[in-house]
């Protein structure tokens, strides 16, 4: 059974998300300039505040409600890599890195979840 989840998560995350995308954005375009660490750094922390989020909504949600957080979670991540290291590279390169986030992220949470069920022995 699922709690409700509380009202400000939706908007903070979306927020988060968008400044993630935005920080590197911008930091493929400063590539070799000063700023351009910072520009990574930005999009990095707002990438972990998003995760400490999802692990807030592990208490709230169900097993395959999490396995699509962890799934987005990793597309998210696919785009501002692909974004901030590979600028200009084209629409095709963006969506193969996003899609492998996709799918490493939704792995590596089915991978957590074998690791947990043999460890307790459920």
């Amino acid at each position: 059974m699922t709690k409700p989840i509380p009202r400000f998560i939706g908007p903070t995350v979306v927020v988060l998300a968008v400044l993630a995308v935005a920080f590197a954005g911008a930091g493929g375009m400063f590539v070799g300039e000063r700023v351009y660490p910072l520009f990574g750094v930005g999009a990095l922390f707002c990438l972990c505040m998003i995760l400490v989020f999802e692990i807030i909504l592990s208490g709230f949600v169900t097993q395959r409600a999490m396995i699509s957080l962890a799934a987005g979670h990793g597309a998210l991540m696919g785009a501002c890599a692909s974004l901030f290291f590979l600028p200009g590279s084209g629409l095709l390169v963006l969506l193969g890195y996003t899609s492998g986030g996709a799918v490493v992220g939704a792995v590596s949470f089915w991978w957590y979840r074998v690791r947990h069920s043999i460890l307790t022995d459920r």
